[in-house]
């Protein structure tokens, strides 16, 4: 698949939205950097200083990210699935069926699921939907193409749950590892660290110093 592009309003050229970092969008449209800035100064009314538009960049930037990440996300689970099934096209309907899946309007899921754990689940759990494909073949059980892009993803929408459930615990334990990282920086005695140093330096007892006997005073 080709990459995501937009198109400057200003210059007309396009913009690779996955790949190029200067450019924001601006009331639903795109813009490169230095066109935002000239077509901002530039106007007849109401226009805007160079410095102004250097900060409403910063923000805009932020935002036009937050924007384009599920775009992008979203073109990379095609390219994805296009590369693990050989699959080369995809009918509209499978279009709208991920789309529903993505807003929470699709009839088998609860809730709705992000571009994000859709496209990371999938990965993950690949290895396992390669072994359901080899024992439906073994018991003349032929799915392939986008019949088994839609049959995995079944299979994918009924675990949701179940990854959100090891998704919190990957976090807690992250967050715990974390807390543990800075309470033991926290009890670091720099000073004896220094005092050993010193030590080290005025004595020039430097090969005769126990690295493990330092590490335990930290």
């Amino acid at each position: 698949m080709k990459n995501v592009t937009r198109k400057c309003q200003q210059c007309g050229k396009k913009i690779d939205i996955e790949n190029e970092t200067d450019f924001i969008m601006y009331k639903d449209k795109y813009y490169h950097n230095h066109c935002f800035i000239e077509n901002r100064t530039g106007l007849k009314k109401g226009k805007w200083s160079t410095e102004k538009c250097n900060q409403e960049l910063e923000e805009l930037t932020l935002t036009t990210i937050k924007y384009i990440t599920p775009i992008i996300t979203k073109h990379k689970l095609f390219n994805w699935i296009a590369d693990n099934y050989n699959v080369s096209d995809f009918p509209t309907y499978f279009c709208l069926k991920l789309e529903d899946i993505f807003n929470g309007k699709y009839k088998s899921i609860s809730k709705p699921i992000p571009v994000e754990d859709l496209y990371d689940m999938w990965q993950q759990k690949m290895d396992y939907l390669n072994k359901v494909s080899v024992n439906n073949q073994r018991n003349g059980k032929q799915i392939e193409g986008l019949s088994r892009v839609n049959y995995d993803l079944a299979i994918l929408l009924s675990r949701y749950d179940k990854y959100l459930a090891w998704k919190e615990r990957k976090h807690i334990e992250q967050e715990q590892i974390k807390k543990d990282s800075e309470s033991k920086e926290n009890q670091i005695d720099y000073t004896k660290i220094n005092s050993n140093c010193h030590n080290v330096n005025v004595k020039n007892q430097s090969k005769d110093i126990d690295i493990n006997e330092i590490l335990n005073d930290i």
